[in-house]
């Protein structure tokens, strides 16, 4: 198996990126996931505790070093079937990283090659590698395609990104999935500025100053879909 290159966050990145990301991810470090399901083979109750696996959530980079965020899984042994499954878990079956980083890597791939990805989420902290990213975009692409995609006029035009990494459809709903992993902070529309927005914006804002106006504050830009869902809500 190829070991992953050593990265480290540039220096230009702005913290505001990637610290609160990294602290939320942490805040996952040593969770214990023991609720029970019924067997997912056979639909029995009658299920009993089996053992504990740890299992790693997500890898995050911090100082130029790789750090596991390392959860725990009870694993049940069904009496009838004979078989043994996880307790529900924010993981899909067979796939090593948590549900919320495979989920983030189909919605920045939606959009981005693959290696492009591995640097948006080096950018944030988080370790995926872009053969990683492929593989589940392969994989997972209709699913999410299914799951998340905002749709106008028959027509798909974004995706719900607390959606795609948390199951959720709105912060309000996120807090009380995650009570104890979210943190108090401040959030914000984001605005990507619209090509030769920001040349007019300064022209408009020189002839305002010059008639005495309030300037304008932000350049024509479209709002990124998340953003009506993300107010009052924690950097993520």
């Amino acid at each position: 198996m190829r070991t992953p290159n050593k990265k480290k966050i540039n220096k230009l990145t702005p913290e505001i990126i990637y610290k609160p990301v990294i602290q939320f991810l942490l805040s996952f470090m040593g969770i214990f996931y023991n609720e029970f399901e019924r067997c997912p083979n056979c639909n029995s109750k009658n299920c009993k505790k089996h053992n504990i696996i740890e299992k790693t959530f997500c890898t995050l980079i911090i100082n130029g070093k790789f750090r596991d965020v390392k959860v725990h899984i009870q694993v049940y042994f069904c009496n009838k079937c004979r078989k043994t499954y996880y307790a529900k878990s924010p993981f899909y079956k067979g796939i090593m990283y948590c549900q919320p980083i495979v989920d983030l890597c189909l919605y920045l791939s939606a959009k981005n090659p693959y290696h492009r990805v591995e640097n948006r989420l080096l950018e944030m902290g988080i370790q995926v590698d872009r053969d990683t990213v492929r593989n589940y975009a392969i994989k997972f692409e209709s699913r999410m395609n299914k799951l998340v995609s905002m749709e106008c006029f028959d027509n798909k035009v974004g995706f719900n990104l607390l959606k795609a990494m948390f199951d959720v459809d709105d912060v309000k709903e996120l807090k009380e999935k995650y009570p104890n992993e979210l943190y108090d902070g401040v959030a914000d529309e984001t605005y990507p500025r619209i090509k030769g927005a920001k040349k007019k914006f300064n022209e408009e804002n020189k002839m305002r100053k010059m008639k005495g106006e309030d300037p304008v504050k932000y350049p024509r830009s479209f709002t990124n879909f998340i953003s009506e869902q993300c107010k009052n809500a924690p950097l993520l």
